[in-house]
């Protein structure tokens, strides 16, 4: 995948590359890395972005189904643990094929 690609994804998706970098587990400034050909895009964000739109193809309100899950997930977490997340977490996600996918609550959002 290439920058302009993952532009187009993003357009098509209709979502600000925060929520974007959100949606991926990732930085927004390393998302705006990928987008400004910065940094190579992984084959791991390439297949993300493949399966986002086999679910959802071109539907802009994907940012916002996932932005809430994980906006859940961070609520519910420090409810049982008193805590924020940190590190990777397996979240229940039931706009995907496989029902579930990892989300990296990393401080940086640092993924590779």
């Amino acid at each position: 995948m290439t920058n302009i690609e993952l532009q187009r994804w993003r357009a098509r998706v209709g979502i600000s590359q925060e929520k974007a970098a959100e949606l991926l587990g990732v930085h927004r400034v390393t998302f705006d890395n990928w987008e400004s050909g910065k940094y190579p895009i992984s084959l791991a964000v390439e297949l993300a972005c493949q399966a986002y739109d086999a679910v959802y193809p071109g539907a802009s309100h994907l940012g916002k189904n996932i932005v809430k899950q994980v906006d859940e997930f961070k609520s519910a977490y420090l409810f049982k643990y008193k805590k924020e997340p940190k590190g990777k977490h397996l979240v229940y996600a039931p706009w995907s094929s496989t029902k579930y996918m990892i989300i990296d609550f990393t401080p940086n959002g640092s993924q590779q």
